[in-house]
């Protein structure tokens, strides 16, 4: 039945039209044991691993691969994935709420560095990666295992993210290092968090970036 399974994910990945996409992954769902909520759209060829759910109107675009397997990977509602994203499943992930993830970020829950290089003498590390509600990872940007990145935070274009992030930060560079709060970056924009302004996400407030 596994074997069967794959063949039937590589089927789906090269649909792209995402009506289609949508319906046979719900179709296939026990055999490829994955969730899909309503109104998702899947644009262009989009690959889902077992063990995957993803929440209402969340949006996932061209050539992502959403590998799951031993680890479980949740989309929660409202979120975006962006083209080309990665996201392995060796480990847990977990995506908030209305978060946006940009093209081509690569998210690891596993480094096999050492088991590599004493030819499979050490094991596998994993460790799992979480991203709360109302987050913005830029483009490009590498989340590595045992991560938790804080709810309304930004991962600047390019960063390399090594350790945690706390809530309401924008981080930048490699390693990522903490730059400025949030809601300074969007008031020189002339704008505020979501969170304060919209009813869904006032229970996730953020506390000052460097409060946390």
């Amino acid at each position: 039945m596994k074997r069967i399974a794959n063949i039937v994910r590589e089927l789906i990945a090269i649909i792209p039209y995402s009506a289609i996409a949508v319906r046979a992954y719900k179709l296939f769902s026990p055999l490829l044991e994955v969730s899909i909520g309503s109104a998702v759209q899947m644009v262009g060829g989009v690959y889902v691993g077992p063990n995957v759910h993803i929440g209402d109107n969340v949006k996932i675009f061209r050539k992502a691969c959403i590998i799951g397997g031993k680890g479980k990977t949740t989309i929660e509602r409202d979120s975006f994935i962006g083209a080309n994203v990665f996201v392995d499943g060796a480990d847990d992930v977990s995506i908030g709420r209305h978060v946006a993830i940009a093209p081509a970020v690569q998210i690891f829950t596993h480094d096999s560095v050492a088991h590599w290089m004493s030819a499979g003498v050490a094991p596998i590390a994993t460790g799992k990666i979480s991203i709360g509600d109302n987050s913005y990872i830029g483009v490009g940007a590498i989340i590595l295992k045992s991560v938790a990145i804080g709810k309304n935070s930004v991962v600047a274009a390019g960063a390399v993210v090594s350790a945690s992030v706390p809530g309401g930060c924008v981080v930048i560079g490699s390693p990522a290092k903490v730059h400025l709060r949030t809601k300074d970056m969007l008031a020189r924009q002339g704008v505020e968090l979501v969170s304060a302004a919209h009813s869904d996400f006032k229970e996730n407030a953020p506390k000052d970036c460097d409060e946390n």
